[in-house]
């Protein structure tokens, strides 16, 4: 696996320059939705987000792109009203592989009706920081590294280990080499969702510093953060 790491600073010009002067492959995006919420205590898909249940909100988030969403749920979840173009699929009933398993039923629904060339955006219904300018971001970056499979934002090295934390929830990656590399590593029992960016062949890792907002890597799964993303965003 070849690997490069991006730390250009998000304010440069060309950080900021998105995939509109660059030809803009087809675009999907698998959510999940499935969790059990327990921690926060409710089910986060239906927290008010401006109004609405915050699942329609990031759901809505891709509509200007003409892209292809999968919802993954679990067997039986009630989940908000969501876009027309938005399709609804669920967990193996009795499943508990964790995302990696969600997101290869997501990719799986995509392969379906294969796309040359096609970006999947991979997130979950709790970002309550994605946006459009994170997502323009991550397709700019697979423009610019034409070889490259995947994108994947990572934390600062930790101090005693040197370990990068990745977040496997806010990337994108090429949807057909995606299926198959989550396909593979299932069946060899791997369960770790950031073991799809290192079974790709060229993961572009991307300093948390060098994103247009790094508090898309930033948790909702507890009411606190709940009411601290709340209080720094009026949805």
């Amino acid at each position: 696996m070849t690997e490069e790491t991006s730390h250009e600073p998000a304010g440069s010009a060309s950080s900021q320059r998105c995939s509109a002067d660059l030809e803009t492959p087809p675009l999907a995006a698998v959510l999940l939705a499935g969790g059990a919420s327990s921690r926060m205590g409710v089910a986060k898909a239906w927290l008010d987000w401006g109004g609405r249940p915050l699942l329609s909100h990031i759901a809505g988030l891709f509509d200007d792109y003409g892209a292809r969403v999968v919802v993954v749920g679990a067997p039986g979840q009630e989940l908000p009203p969501l876009p027309a173009a938005c399709l609804r699929v669920d967990d193996p009933p009795g499943e508990r592989g964790g995302p990696l398993v969600g997101l290869c039923v997501g990719l799986q629904a995509l392969g379906l009706a294969p796309r040359p060339g096609e970006i999947a955006f991979l997130s979950a219904c709790d970002n309550v920081f994605l946006s459009r300018v994170h997502l323009d971001f991550l397709v700019a970056t697979l423009a610019r590294s034409p070889s490259a499979e995947a994108v994947l934002p990572v934390d600062a090295p930790d101090p005693r280990s040197g370990k990068r934390f990745a977040h496997p929830l806010a990337s994108a990656l090429r949807s057909g080499k995606g299926l198959l590399a989550a396909r593979s590593l299932l069946a060899a029992g791997a369960r770790r969702p950031v073991a799809l960016f290192d079974a790709l062949k060229d993961t572009v890792r991307v300093d948390a510093e060098a994103l247009p907002d790094p508090r898309v890597l930033r948790t909702c799964n507890t009411p606190a953060e709940y009411a601290a993303a709340r209080s720094e965003i009026d949805p």
